[in-house]
């Protein structure tokens, strides 16, 4: 699982004026995904990838920062965009 930085997703979730229902059908996960992920919960690869890609951000970016050093982190990350 994937530790997200809640700030950057909902700054950017908000700022693409989606609801969290709205963002989740867009990239094709669940709800409780993009709950997760705003609430410093793990979310898989393949969400922390389509976030990026919807949004444009890096995937280091998504991170949180107090889990950035994490080698389980960076290496969940790697795969997911390799």
């Amino acid at each position: 699982m994937i530790i997200t930085n809640p700030d950057i997703l909902l700054v950017s979730r908000v700022r693409h004026g989606l609801s969290k229902a709205q963002l989740a059908k867009e990239i094709g996960v669940a709800p409780s995904s993009i709950s997760r992920a705003e609430a410093r919960k793990g979310i898989s690869a393949r969400t922390a990838k389509a976030l990026c890609d919807y949004f444009e951000l890096d995937p280091m970016e998504l991170l949180e920062t107090e889990h950035s050093d994490s080698q389980h982190n960076r290496a969940q990350i790697k795969e997911a965009f390799s």
